[in-house]
């Protein structure tokens, strides 16, 4: 089966829209993983004064 060139070009416009929106969404989640692992980062610091704080405060 012979592809003609219009047919051609529409089928390559597809793939790159495609494509395009895989790695926008990835880039996305990558960000959103970034931030996550931020926001637990800061929650462990602050358990850590937390209980340092009731450490000084039971001694």
């Amino acid at each position: 089966m012979h592809i003609t060139a219009p047919a051609r070009t529409e089928i390559i416009k597809r793939l790159l829209t495609s494509l395009a929106a895989i790695l926008a969404v990835s880039a996305i989640f990558g960000l959103k993983a970034r931030e996550w692992e931020q926001h637990a980062a800061a929650e462990q610091v602050k358990a850590e004064k937390i209980a340092a704080a009731q450490l000084e405060a039971g001694s």
